[in-house]
């Protein structure tokens, strides 16, 4: 999670990168700061200058998902990008009374199920 949003070195970095390695696939992590800090019209605009040097965008804003967000907001996605992906961490182990974070089976077995769902249809 390097911080590319605000930092002028990193598109040399990646150029560099790119140049000497062009066997390597760059994913640039698009954080909840950098969505923050630059709101979607800035993201996007951001984004273009580095298109050239990287091959994935991961947008990472709210630690995962939930089985309700797959189902209501995956299928028009996946429609248009058939190959995101995504992921549930932050959603499958919610901070419990004693401030723990052990991971919630019935909210996983939810969440693979909705996944396998959207997956199918």
């Amino acid at each position: 999670m390097l911080p590319w949003h605000d930092n002028g070195w990193m598109l040399d970095f990646l150029e560099e990168v790119r140049d000497n390695h062009s066997d390597l696939k760059i994913m640039l992590q698009c954080y909840g700061q950098a969505m923050d800090d630059l709101g979607p019209k800035g993201v996007s605009r951001r984004l273009r200058a580095f298109a050239a040097y990287t091959d994935y965008v991961l947008f990472d804003a709210a630690g995962g998902l939930n089985a309700e967000r797959v189902r209501e907001d995956l299928p028009g996605l996946l429609a248009k990008y058939p190959d995101l992906s995504w992921d549930a961490e932050g959603q499958l182990h919610p901070v419990n009374n004693v401030r723990k974070r052990p991971l919630q089976l019935n909210f996983t077995k939810d969440y693979l199920q909705a996944s396998v769902d959207v997956l199918n249809q």
